[in-house]
């Protein structure tokens, strides 16, 4: 695997990352907290959705088809690349998120 793939590999394990314990975040503050992350899991899938807006560039996630999160997900990253991995500074921005 080259740098620039590893780079990207990186960049998005962090979205993804970010965005998972976002979600998991507004569970508990919706009063659900897990055991396992099995439990999590079968809840997830039993419970919960998400329905993207791409034309508002908006995800709202529900749990027992009430909304809980949204994610305005603007996602810029800009890249100054070298042969380096690590004096490869990027910026990047996620978006916002509101819990509700």
């Amino acid at each position: 695997m080259g740098e620039e793939e590893k780079l990207n590999l990186e960049v998005c394990n962090k979205i993804n990352s970010k965005i998972e314990a976002t979600f998991i975040e507004g569970l508990k503050i919706k009063g659900f907290e897990f055991e396992s992350e099995k439990d999590l899991f079968s809840f997830v899938k039993e419970n919960c959705k998400c329905v993207d807006s791409p034309h508002l560039s908006e995800r709202v996630y529900y749990v027992n088809e009430i909304p809980f999160l949204v994610h305005y997900y603007k996602i810029t990253m800009d890249f100054k690349y070298s042969d380096n991995i690590e004096n490869n500074p990027f910026i990047e921005d996620f978006g916002s998120y509101s819990f509700l």
